[in-house]
């Protein structure tokens, strides 16, 4: 899928169509926001909705001796920044720009600041946490469209064809915020989240408050495009929570142990549990619009405790714009990116492949990479 470049994103207004200063050091203020070879690091002035500029960080490489190429995104996770997830697309970077934002401070914790039940639209966002991800990146794609698209009368060499997005953790939230969220859904070619799931939020880009009003979304189209989504049998995050506590507080008297709730649940639900991990995976085949049988896959190519498999799902011919989807999971997987390049010895840590190559393939064959 050729991507449509908006000049202007319907979210924003034209005043956030700014320069980037790519002449600041790897570490600004104790930080270290960027690698200290191969990237540079850059910044631009986010304005918030009451007016407050923030300078927010991104690392920035692009290919050397091709004329165009595309651009991946990697939104890192929580409590890091750009320079911990460079070691994953170094070998990307000759075939493609890359770039690595950084999150700010969310609670103490710098992570992607992104929607829930609570505040489910980016003004609500902005409000309670003083700053907004989604309009840094929306000015970021304004930014580098103006400087390096491809589109242009004169373009730069090397210029952008698409913009692409992955995302670990709390990055992976940041990813299906733009996937799920009609202003950004047309904005990258592909996407790719890892470790995390679509919670209620996410899934219900626009709400209806009592009064009639709508929140959460402007008026624009959802875009299906091409995903890939991947976590590990593992990970806590795979546990429904919500599910749980709604079920107990609903039908189970008030216990005197922990265990009682269990017991309580137990006996109120199915044998089978349907997993973060399930949910978020169908909720993709289901809205992306794919068939109901997959290609599937098998990769062991490492001594260690897990073994990958993978569910291609192709789009639907029968179904207007549907994409394709691509499932991962990684049995005995606990939370962590996939990589031949980042070896670990937490068991857990799958270094059957290396995941910016296997999405690359999936976005070569489904996503006009």
């Amino acid at each position: 899928m050729k991507i449509h470049i908006k000049l202007i994103l319907l979210l924003f207004t034209a005043s956030c169509h700014a320069a980037i200063d790519c002449t600041l050091p790897a570490t600004v203020g104790g930080v270290q926001y960027c690698p200290n070879v191969g990237y540079q690091t850059c910044a631009i002035d986010v304005p918030s909705v009451v007016g407050v500029v923030h300078q927010r960080y991104f690392c920035f490489s692009q290919p050397n001796n091709l004329a165009s190429a595309n651009a991946a995104f990697m939104f890192h996770g929580g409590g890091h920044t750009g320079n911990a997830v460079a070691k994953h697309w170094s070998d990307q970077q000759n075939e493609a720009f890359i770039i690595l934002p950084s999150a700010r401070m969310v609670n103490g914790t710098r992570k992607w600041n992104t929607v829930n039940t609570e505040y489910p639209n980016f003004d609500a966002l902005e409000t309670i946490h003083g700053h907004s991800d989604t309009r840094f990146i929306g000015m970021v794609l304004n930014a580098i469209n103006d400087q390096f698209s491809c589109d242009q009368a004169a373009p730069p060499v090397p210029c952008v064809n698409n913009h692409y997005a992955a995302g670990f953790s709390s990055g992976a939230a940041m990813v299906l915020q733009l996937l799920t969220r009609n202003e950004f859904s047309d904005q990258f070619s592909g996407y790719a989240a890892v470790s995390n799931y679509l919670d209620e939020a996410k899934k219900t880009p626009t709400q209806t408050l009592p009064n009639g009003n709508t929140i959460g979304n402007i008026n624009a189209p959802f875009v299906p495009v091409p995903t890939a989504y991947m976590m590990g049998t593992d990970e806590r995050i795979n546990l429904p929570l919500k599910v749980i506590i709604d079920v107990v507080e609903s039908g189970c008297p008030d216990p005197d142990l922990i265990f009682d709730d269990l017991l309580c649940f137990g006996s109120m639900v199915e044998e089978t549990l349907y997993t973060n991990r399930l949910d978020t995976a169908v909720w993709l085949r289901h809205h992306l619009g794919t068939i109901k049988q997959s290609i599937t896959q098998m990769y062991d190519n490492a001594t260690d405790d897990t073994l990958i498999t993978s569910q291609l799902y192709e789009a639907d011919p029968t179904i207007p714009n549907a994409v394709s989807v691509w499932v991962g999971t990684v049995i005995n997987g606990g939370h962590s990116w996939p990589s031949i390049n980042n070896p670990k010895a937490d068991p857990n840590h799958s270094e059957d492949f290396e995941t910016a190559a296997q999405l690359i393939t999936f976005w070569t064959d489904h996503a006009d990479w």
